[in-house]
């Protein structure tokens, strides 16, 4: 069955994600507070006060360094596959994301702290802005948020660990003073609740993702497993299924499908 864009969501499904600070942390609310007792770069809150990562911040954070990574192994293409993941607007055309994203919330009580910084100036060496006060959101602090996707080949799914990576070795910074050494994260990306709408032991997509770029996508039900496999990942991978009314769901070990990055991003070289 070919389904173009969003013509029918047959498949769909979620991932946890954990963040842990590793460095202090700032998401500032983009506004210069109106209380001139308040500090001048507040961390966003929500309505009951406590630190949030909003939801579009997650998703700039991941789209901006697979874009990056997936340019610098030399895919020509590249813009093209991010754009088809996360969607686009332009004047004559609004795509939507096959992705989506909660805020992400803190597990338990957590301090906001703040200090005191100054701008040089590198041209005169000297203090060309400050001291000014910034808050932010101190170390070992957890965060806990979903992933969520639709129409979303799990070969493509499979590029957020690319983030998870570049993350550890400091490379992916969160939020804003990164220069200053905020913004160091641990990302943790859970197994995935993936659900498979249609009926039949044997079924065959072809996902157009935009006008270049279709994968094709085959699942198998044999025994008590679901097997996907897709022209990116041609290796299957395996979970246990339950039925539904609509279809099948499945859980996904997510380290099963990190083990496949390798294949799929030399086959993103040759196959898109």
């Amino acid at each position: 069955m070919k389904i173009r864009y969003f013509s029918a969501i047959v498949l769909a499904g979620k991932v946890p994600i954990r963040i842990t600070t590793a460095s202090p942390l700032t998401i500032g609310s983009g506004r210069r507070p109106l209380d001139p007792a308040s500090p001048d770069i507040p961390q966003i809150r929500d309505a009951l006060g406590r630190p949030v990562i909003p939801g579009s911040t997650l998703k700039g954070f991941f789209r901006t360094h697979i874009s990056r990574f997936l340019y610098s192994q030399g895919i020509q293409n590249y813009y093209s596959i991010v754009r088809s993941i996360f969607g686009f607007t332009s004047r004559e055309i609004r795509f939507a994301s096959r992705v989506m994203f909660t805020d992400a919330y803190v597990q338990k009580e957590t301090p906001i702290l703040s200090r005191q910084h100054i701008k040089i100036n590198p041209r005169t060496m000297g203090v060309e802005h400050g001291p000014f006060e910034q808050e932010y959101i101190p170390e070992n602090t957890t965060f806990t948020a979903e992933l969520h996707f639709r129409n979303m080949p799990l070969s493509l799914l499979a590029l957020f660990s690319i983030v998870k990576s570049m993350a550890k070795l400091g490379i992916a910074r969160l939020g804003r003073s990164k220069s200053r050494g905020y913004g160091k994260i641990n990302l943790e990306l859970g197994d995935l609740d993936f659900h498979i709408i249609g009926k039949g032991r044997s079924l065959k997509y072809e996902l157009m993702l935009n006008q270049e770029i279709h994968v094709n996508i085959d699942i198998l039900i044999e025994n008590d497993k679901v097997k996907i496999k897709d022209n990116l990942m041609p290796e299957y991978i395996e979970g246990k299924y339950e039925v539904e009314a609509i279809g099948f769901k499945t859980k996904i070990m997510w380290n099963e499908l990190e083990n496949k990055l390798d294949m799929i991003i030399e086959n993103l070289k040759s196959v898109i």
